[in-house]
């Protein structure tokens, strides 16, 4: 039985992708990490408890920045508009409720 000579070898293809989807990842945390949220306007449910919330702003670049009210002075979370449709299709569609319990 004969091997062939790259068994075993990952196919350079491999390491290409591998490294574009991590320079994608990087591109993608810098640019969140770059907003201006001085300016922002935070909403808040009027379904908050005391112990706190989840805010949201809309951004004048059109992405979407959300935080948790108790650590304001942490960094957002931003995301793009495909993104938060997404996430708001599944809060509509029940796929992030709580177990019954």
């Amino acid at each position: 039985m004969s091997v062939h000579p790259d068994a075993g070898r990952r196919h350079p293809s491999t390491d290409v992708l591998a490294r574009q989807a991590r320079e994608i990842g990087r591109s993608r945390k810098e640019t969140r990490m770059k907003h201006d949220l001085s300016e922002a306007r935070w909403i808040r449910s009027r379904a908050c408890s005391t112990d706190g919330c989840v805010e949201v702003a809309l951004l004048a670049d059109g992405t979407v920045a959300l935080r948790d009210s108790k650590g304001a002075g942490k960094p957002a979370h931003v995301f793009d508009r495909e993104e938060w449709s997404a996430f708001i299709t599944g809060v509509r569609n029940g796929e992030f409720d709580l177990p019954a319990g």
